[in-house]
């Protein structure tokens, strides 16, 4: 079975896990539930390579949507990705010729951010169901408010003046 222990920030999720072989993993997504990488070639206007620190073997982002960061074009469905050769089916064209290109993307599947951490520890797509898992969730953006009294307002005991409580 994974464990899996993630911690959303403000602008990080933080995965680490044991997979149940016993080796452990560690991702690091968006909060904002997106993972980033470059277009480094463009091959055709439907397919591209691009580099990544996703760290995973399988096609698991097949359905996601992908996104020139920086310009109006709306999201691309991607078709298909393969991981080893870093190569990426979208199901229509991106402007430009193929050639070079230093794109930033951002993809997404507009789930969690420790969803999207599950997804690649256990490289599950979306169309599957997740194998058995012992998830275990902090939240340093939550931790924060409370230590900086932000929200609503603090608890009495924690009021400077306790003679309201």
């Amino acid at each position: 079975m994974y464990t899996l222990n993630i911690d959303t920030g403000g602008t990080f999720t933080d995965c680490i896990a044991t997979t149940p072989d016993g080796s452990i993993l560690r991702r690091k997504v968006l909060s904002s539930s997106a993972l980033r990488a470059t277009i480094i070639r463009m091959i055709s206007p439907t397919e591209v390579e691009v580099s990544s620190n996703w760290g995973i073997s399988s096609d698991i982002i097949r359905g996601y949507q992908l996104r020139l960061l920086d310009t109006n074009h709306p999201p691309i469905a991607i078709r298909q990705f393969f991981p080893l050769e870093r190569r990426m089916i979208l199901e229509t064209g991106l402007p430009g010729e193929p050639g070079v290109n230093q794109s930033l993307i951002e993809i997404t599947a507009h789930e969690e951010a420790p969803v999207l951490c599950a997804r690649l520890i256990t490289e599950t797509p979306l169309d599957q169901p997740f194998p058995e898992m012992e998830i275990r969730l902090g939240s340093t953006k939550g931790t924060n408010a409370l230590l900086e009294y932000k929200g609503d307002k603090p608890p009495c005991w924690l009021q400077k003046d306790l003679k309201t409580c």
